[in-house]
């Protein structure tokens, strides 16, 4: 019984145990979700959110709120092996909850390092073959990871544990007909995993129960994807790794996928004086994983800009065109040199990188000019965001929305966190940038 595993290995941990690095990335990971709420705010489908949810302070209306916030720019961070991006569903759901019952912000910490654990050990063994085809990961992965969050870190016992992630298990849902119209469903999935995940945790404390089997059972989650896995070889925690340490964060605000050939793109316009009217043709080997990927291949018409940043020949043609990589690269009306420059690129899936998947994320391109000229370069592997660029692009959205003084403020609490005795602190100031007080 999977569940019974995973509240058990939950038990087992503390604050005390985790390593600095750990404690360190937890950190960025949160900045990095503040950040994309501050920065998404003024989007369109944030603006119908806040709407419609701003007056609830209930705290599955903010757990939605912040969920649909932190997911809106596509810029979250990302564990590649589960497909999932889980910090958009983990803190939202912490960040609700603990404005209702207090936590500390060791407390806060340690369950995020729980719920990705949970969420990146489980996603990596279910997200496989051609699951993605029709399933979105951080809508399977999000309620169970957190959920493992929210139980550890309001301290549920060990067997409300296993009725919560056996209710939240029930709630795993989200599928990739959006990448096909470019639609906002796609940003609702963390919101609907946020919301959930406190729903899962109120039932189970109140004494509702779940079955322990509904992960791993002949009727439950894993046999719904038709996936065979053995309970006995799935362990959390192991040698005491932390699956937190696999997470990246996103130098470009597009598809995980787009990330290397976005940067190859880059690569050659800042080497190379290229004109994109003298392009004949632009070729992009990658993964198969990326060219499968609902969305990364298409080449138009492009509806919304979250329909340009799911593909790859957009998002490339974009940095051609402005030759950076930035937000406004997606928006529209997009540059009419965009959508002529798609006409000429083409995915090819490229065996090396294919068989170096998912530990590595390479890309190449050959360029082709009008003149006969060739160009090409190439990238074993993304480059992440750093832990300088995530700390700068944070403190520009805070400040954005807070102002300079209440900006550091807000930096400063949350590199002490562990110092926070109530996280209601940082919350009010975050909800004051997001006119929630």
């Amino acid at each position: 019984m999977l569940a019974k595993k995973l509240a058990q290995s939950i038990e087992q941990q503390h604050y005390s145990s985790l390593p600095e690095e750990v404690i360190n990335k937890l950190k960025l990971c949160f900045m990095e979700v503040l950040c994309c709420i501050f920065d998404g705010k003024d989007l369109p489908h944030c603006q119908k959110t806040l709407d419609t949810f701003s007056d609830q302070q209930q705290a599955d209306a903010l757990a939605f709120i912040y969920g649909v916030l932190a997911h809106s720019l596509v810029r979250e961070d990302m564990h590649t092996t589960s497909v999932s991006h889980l910090g958009v569903v983990i803190f939202p759901a912490l960040m609700a909850m603990s404005q209702h019952e207090k936590m500390s912000g060791r407390d806060f910490l340690l369950a995020a390092a729980c719920g990705y654990e949970a969420g990146a050990i489980i996603g990596k063994r279910v997200i496989e073959g051609n699951i993605t085809s029709i399933h979105r990961p951080t809508g399977i992965m999000g309620p169970i990871a957190a959920t493992t969050a929210l139980s550890k870190g309001f301290k549920l016992n060990h067997d409300e544990t296993i009725s919560a992630i056996g209710i939240a298990t029930n709630t795993c849902s989200g599928f990739n007909e959006w990448a096909e119209f470019g639609s906002d469903d796609m940003y609702l999935h963390a919101g609907f995993a946020a919301r959930n995940s406190l729903t899962s945790v109120s039932l189970a404390k109140a004494g509702l129960s779940a079955s322990q089997t509904a992960l791993d059972g002949k009727a439950g989650l894993f046999a719904s994807l038709a996936i065979s896995l053995q309970s006995d070889n799935i362990n959390f925690f192991s040698n005491n790794d932390y699956e937190v340490m696999e997470v990246f964060f996103k130098p470009s605000p597009s598809c995980n996928y787009t990330q290397t050939p976005c940067q190859v793109a880059l690569s050659l316009t800042q080497n190379n004086d290229v004109d994109v009217h003298d392009i004949e043709s632009i070729k992009v080997y990658c993964t198969e994983a990326a060219i499968a990927y609902p969305g990364c291949n298409g080449k138009g018409p492009f509806l919304t800009s979250l329909h340009a940043k799911m593909s790859i020949p957009f998002s490339i043609a974009g940095i051609f065109v402005h030759a950076k990589i930035e937000e406004n690269n997606f928006h529209f009306p997009v540059n009419e040199d965009i959508p002529a420059l798609i006409k000429n690129i083409e995915l090819i899936p490229d065996e090396t990188f294919t068989a170096a998947y998912p530990a590595k994320q390479g890309a190449a391109i050959e360029l082709t000019l009008r003149n006969g000229k060739q160009l090409s370069a190439s990238q074993e592997d993304l480059i992440p965001a750093s832990m300088e660029q995530v700390k700068q692009r944070f403190i520009e959205a805070a400040t954005h929305r807070l102002g300079k003084d209440n900006a550091s403020e807000l930096q400063h609490m949350i590199e002490q966190i562990e110092q926070q005795d109530n996280m209601q602190n940082i919350l009010n100031l975050v909800n004051q940038g997001l006119g929630l007080n």
